[in-house]
């Protein structure tokens, strides 16, 4: 993440994508403050701008609340795929935070258990019930945070579970994968 100085302007693209080279992370948020509660964030890889990132926008936030940038409340972010509305609120994440936290575990759970319940019952060999299971369990969070945003644009804590499920997802699916590289398949279901 690169904080603009007040008044700055964002650096060329090629300084842009040169940074999130050096900086080694899949998305780079570069933030200009355009008003008390304005911004524009800018995204980029180590090869070029993105639309927008809801890792990176959750993480700006989060960094701009904790470094004393902004308090909680709402705000407006003008990104290239359109304008944001942001809710920073610490106490309330903290607040429903568990119980989000929960039922985002039991869902990826469940969506692992029943994906591997299909291949099954379809009859299908190892390799492709692991693979169901892991389709259906880990399906794209960054999806969930966009449609919440679309469809409740004026309840910025709608984003929070896919927020959430983008953080634990990673996890369980990696504990999962190496559950599954244990499982032994028989060389005729390969």
């Amino acid at each position: 993440m690169v904080i603009l100085p007040e008044g700055g302007d964002f650096p060329s693209d090629e300084i842009c994508v040169k940074t999130a080279k050096e900086l080694r992370y899949s998305e780079t948020a570069f933030i200009k403050r355009l008003g008390e509660k304005e911004f524009n964030i800018r995204y980029f890889t180590p090869a070029a701008e993105v639309e927008l990132c809801g890792h990176a926008t959750i993480g700006s936030f989060a960094a701009l609340r904790y470094g004393g940038y902004i308090g909680d409340g709402e705000y407006m972010n003008h990104t290239i795929s359109g304008d944001l509305n942001i809710g920073v609120d610490g106490e309330k994440i903290m607040t429903v935070g568990f119980m989000i936290l929960i039922v985002v575990i039991l869902h990826n759970l469940l969506g692992y258990f029943c994906g591997y319940l299909i291949g099954i019952l379809f009859k299908m060999n190892t390799p492709r019930k692991k693979a169901v299971s892991i389709e259906i369990g880990m399906q794209n969070s960054g999806l969930a945070t966009s449609l919440a945003s679309s469809a409740f644009p004026d309840m910025s804590m709608a984003t929070v579970p896919g927020a959430v499920f983008s953080v634990w997802h990673n996890i369980s699916g990696a504990i999962l994968a190496g559950i599954y590289r244990r499982m032994n398949c028989s060389k005729k279901e390969i």
